[in-house]
């Protein structure tokens, strides 16, 4: 360590003077000093004109060195004194420090200040999509709570729906899109969740009441396969003609794979195994090419 860098520790030692600790923090920064630099952003803080990232940097060393109760201290500091300049990075760090700390409260509340701030449907999206796979209601919160889905945003109002099942609440989010439906406007991927979660609660009679009037080509390829097995299994061979007579003779709109399993279900055995082999072809990843095969073994 050089003599300047010395002489800069003491004067801030006895001085507690920002731009000294500033000074030092880079020179920190710059050789890889972690706990000197949490010494340095932990003085810089405390000056009203400390900015939100040192907040940040510091919030971050501080979980890195496995203090993360101190780490979000820090951050719910930045959160509150800063709330117009959080950003997706120093959300998604917060959140996931509180539920890590069980400190669901602070995550929530987290949301609220993002929420209040007007965030944009993409920055809400984006945030909500950070928490999906460990904390859905959460995301549902979030989602549910904002501008963009108060205006009646379709893809938030779908996302919410998805994550309301995937927060626990799967018959409210199948009977809020069976209304939906009915009110008109559903998305294509709508009907798709129909499709998946009146399968899984058991739903079968209303879901293949539903089919009656839901093109089988707006759903997406798993939802037609579930469809369809939903309808060989239940012996609906009135809805598996109806698929047929729209496809016509060359089975168009529909995917091979769909059309071979319409076919074998109806009983056209050959037609069945030339549209398996052409979705074999044209499989699109393992899962599509697995099924293909299965139906020519």
């Amino acid at each position: 360590m050089d003599e300047r860098v010395e002489i800069l520790q003491t004067i801030a030692a006895e001085t507690d003077d920002v731009a000294i600790w500033r000074e030092l923090d880079a020179f920190y920064d710059l050789h890889n000093k972690p706990s000197e630099r949490i010494e340095a952003l932990s003085k810089i803080i405390e000056d009203r004109d400390a900015h939100i990232e040192e907040f940040n940097e510091l919030a971050k060393l501080l979980a890195a060195q496995g203090d993360r109760e101190r780490a979000l201290a820090v951050s719910l500091r930045a959160l509150r004194a800063y709330s117009d300049a959080i950003d997706l990075d120093m959300a998604e760090f917060h959140i996931a420090l509180a539920l890590a700390l069980e400190r669901r409260d602070l995550a929530y509340e987290a949301v609220d200040t993002w929420n209040n701030k007007f965030k944009t449907q993409a920055e809400t999206r984006a945030l909500a999509n950070a928490l999906d796979a460990n904390a859905p209601d959460l995301a549902l919160h979030l989602i549910e709570q904002s501008a963009a889905y108060d205006a009646g945003d379709a893809d938030l109002r779908l996302a919410a729906l998805r994550l309301r099942a995937a927060s626990g609440d799967p018959i409210g989010s199948l009977d809020r899109l069976m209304a939906w439906r009915a009110e008109g406007g559903l998305p294509r991927e709508g009907y798709g969740q129909i499709v998946g979660l009146g399968i899984n609660l058991g739903r079968d009679d209303q879901i293949l009441e539903a089919l009656m009037t839901i093109p089988l080509d707006s759903l997406a390829l798993d939802a037609q396969l579930a469809a369809v097995e939903l309808a060989t299994r239940r012996r609906n061979d009135a809805l598996l003609q109806a698929w047929r007579l729209e496809a016509g003779p060359q089975w168009r709109g529909l995917p091979p794979l769909t059309a071979a399993r319409i076919a074998v279900a109806l009983g056209e055995r050959a037609s069945g195994e030339e549209l398996a082999t052409r979705a074999l072809d044209e499989a699109a990843n393992d899962v599509e090419q697995a099924n293909a095969a299965q139906m020519l073994t």
